[in-house]
């Protein structure tokens, strides 16, 4: 398995839990998360569940806008 991760999501692209994990590092668990927060809807196919690049790319910048957003309120 290749464990090089590059941080970039092609939009164009689907992608398993073990590739988004590939890519950016995400874990299954946050990909979880995504999915009962609403943000992410993957579609089953062949027993695996397949997560759109583009709302990969829109939920991490959500999520990262909502962190900054945390920091800055703990300060």
């Amino acid at each position: 398995m290749n464990t090089r991760r590059d941080g970039y999501i092609d939009e164009r692209r689907l992608y398993t839990a073990d590739g988004v994990n590939a890519a950016v590092g995400l874990s299954v668990k946050a990909l979880e998360e995504g999915r009962q927060a609403g943000m992410l809807r993957p579609v089953l196919l062949a027993n695996r569940l397949w997560y759109s690049g583009e709302e990969l790319i829109v939920w991490i910048q959500t999520a990262g806008r909502a962190a900054a957003v945390r920091q800055r309120m703990e300060v």
